[in-house]
């Protein structure tokens, strides 16, 4: 594995650590930035799955970031 791999390969676990640490009130921060770098294959489906494995948050807690992700995901322009 090349250095530029590992490292690529380092900062998405580091990115997905964050997204399941984070509050429900700056989920926003990790969301973006995981669909930024992974693109497209980071999708609504894919935030639900990941929210379904966290045991901290409430169900009103994972229904309000799972709507703050959804409206990324919707609204993300590739462009910027």
């Amino acid at each position: 594995m090349t250095h530029r791999a590992l490292k690529s390969g380092i900062e998405v676990l580091d990115d997905t650590v964050t997204f399941f640490e984070c509050t429900p009130a700056f989920i926003s921060l990790p969301c973006e930035k995981l669909r930024r770098t992974q693109g497209k294959q980071f999708n609504y489906k894919i935030v639900s799955a990941l929210m379904n494995l966290r045991n901290d948050l409430t169900k009103q807690e994972k229904e309000e970031s799972l709507k703050i992700c959804k409206d990324i995901i919707e609204n993300f322009r590739e462009d910027l």
